[in-house]
């Protein structure tokens, strides 16, 4: 993808036929696009993409080099783009969604893990590399719309950022890495319904005071937030009710957790844990947490469903 208009005709040159789409920084609108190949309000397939780093190309009288670079780390201005490239392709074969976590960088691999700070607020999320751009203003990352909102500065448009490399992501397209390393952001916390919505809290026995020794301790046993979740006030009464998750597998290998990840894609609230037990590190791919057994036994149905018949419900204590 390319970042302003101007560039079009360069791009379809350099890449051959590649590009998909043009946008300008902040979600504006303009022309040139690519087929859209997902109807707005369906489903987003993820993965189907290709690994790439890609020859070096120019856009006006700049010369961007892609290439693995794993010490890369740099500030600049993020920007950001939306609805009109949703479901369109991206520059590695990927399909857009403006609500997941992606981003478009000029020279980073794809698909690989990146870091994203916005300097101006403290806020950080890993997103998944799969486009190119941005180009307008020198500028260093393009972010999904998702990726704006959930960093703070989506109604601005732009922000200043530092962006680190992490590693290469999988080609499933598995979003489990980015959804655990936001959970666990106590800004994230607070901004779907409080510090401690869908957590265990038993530092006192009093409910009560539970939230105050917490913080006094720091002592807290996460289980899992529910991701993209619009909070309502009923969403943050009854804090310490029974939470349910359901345990779909548990693997000494990285890639099993990985393959049954990807049979459960498009439950919301799925997730890998890492955990430690005799010196040995286990992958345990969970979903929930779910606020009732009906709901739990629900998505239950789906698991089995898909393959695991061996998921069960598990009752946190």
């Amino acid at each position: 993808m390319c970042r302003k208009p101007v560039f079009f005709i360069v791009l379809v040159i350099a890449f051959g036929g590649l590009l998909v789409a043009c946008s300008w920084p902040g979600g504006q609108k303009i022309s040139n696009y690519s087929p859209r190949l997902i109807t707005p309000g369906m489903p987003v397939p993820k993965g189907g993409g290709v690994y790439k780093i890609g020859n070096p190309y120019q856009i006006g009288s700049k010369w961007y080099r892609p290439r693995v670079d794993t010490s890369y780390d740099r500030t600049g201005i993020a920007s950001w783009y939306g609805d009109d490239f949703h479901g369109r392709q991206t520059a590695n074969g990927e399909i857009y969604d403006m609500n997941a976590l992606t981003a478009a960088h000029p020279t980073l691999p794809m698909p690989v893990y990146a870091h994203v700070t916005n300097l101006s607020n403290g806020r950080s999320i890993i997103v998944r590399v799969n486009d190119r751009g941005p180009y307008a203003q020198n500028r260093e990352i393009d972010l999904s719309k998702k990726s704006a909102e959930l960093l703070g500065f989506k109604k601005q448009g732009t922000a200043p950022v530092r962006v680190r490399y992490v590693g290469q992501a999988p080609m499933t397209g598995s979003d489990a890495y980015e959804i655990n390393y936001l959970n666990q952001q106590t800004w994230y916390r607070r901004l779907i319904g409080g510090s401690y919505r869908y957590s265990q809290i038993r530092a006192s026995s009093d409910k009560r005071n539970s939230e105050k020794t917490l913080e006094q301790t720091g002592k807290e046993r996460v289980v899992g937030y529910l991701p993209w979740k619009e909070v309502t006030s009923a969403d943050i009464q009854n804090d310490f009710q029974p939470v349910f998750q359901i345990e779909a597998g548990v693997y000494f290998n990285a890639k099993a957790a990985e393959r049954t990840s990807g049979s459960l894609i498009g439950i919301e609230t799925l997730r890998t844990e890492l955990r430690h037990n005799n010196g040995k590190t286990m992958f345990t791919v969970l979903l929930g947490p779910y606020r009732t057994r009906l709901e739990a036994e629900r998505v239950l149905r789906e698991v089995h469903a898909s393959g695991l018949p061996d998921a069960r419900i598990m009752e946190l204590p």
